[in-house]
């Protein structure tokens, strides 16, 4: 990402180190719902860290900048809370459809949520995505696609998240 004509060095995929040499400066641009994730991640992540005091661990590996997605397991309702508090940039999570259609669509909406119609391949969701990363903002996704109800430790992988970082050369973390 460059500002101002300073250039920045980030390792690829492949651990390469590579320098961008554009010479025109990246017109950073203000992220939707940003008051909203605000606002909720304030009241909400208040009453989760009271409640279940989770201890951070190497939430130093999360870039600070550029294009990354998040990744995890998903057991519990509330997996996603534990990387939107390890991070002060926002986190645009994919979410199933069902959510923008009840009576909390308007939640999910304000907290920068992208609907994702799983019983189809998604372009909608997907274009979206790709806009969020290539705007060097953070993307948050399960990979298994839904939240693991089995005794399994995890569920096949989608190539969701694979497929999105390679596109928009993000990192995942």
């Amino acid at each position: 990402m460059r500002i101002n004509n300073i250039t920045t060095i980030r390792p690829n995929f492949n651990g390469r180190v590579y320098m961008n040499y554009n010479n025109m400066a990246k017109t950073i641009k203000k992220e939707n719902n940003q008051k909203g994730f605000k606002m909720f991640k304030a009241v909400l992540g208040t009453i989760f860290k009271i409640y279940y005091r989770p201890k951070y661990v190497n939430k130093h590996f999360i870039p600070t900048e550029g294009p990354i997605i998040l990744c995890g397991n998903h057991i519990h309702i509330l997996d996603q809370c534990l990387p939107i508090l390890c991070t002060k940039r926002m986190v645009h999570y994919m979410a199933k459809k069902e959510y923008f259609d009840g009576k909390f669509a308007w939640f999910f909406k304000m907290s920068g949520c992208i609907s994702v119609d799983r019983s189809t391949k998604d372009p909608n969701a997907t274009k979206k995505a790709l806009e969020v990363l290539n705007n060097n903002y953070v993307l948050g996704i399960f990979p298994e696609g839904t939240r693991n109800k089995t005794d399994e430790v995890l569920l096949p992988f989608k190539y969701g998240a694979v497929s999105l970082a390679n596109k928009a050369d993000a990192y995942i973390v």
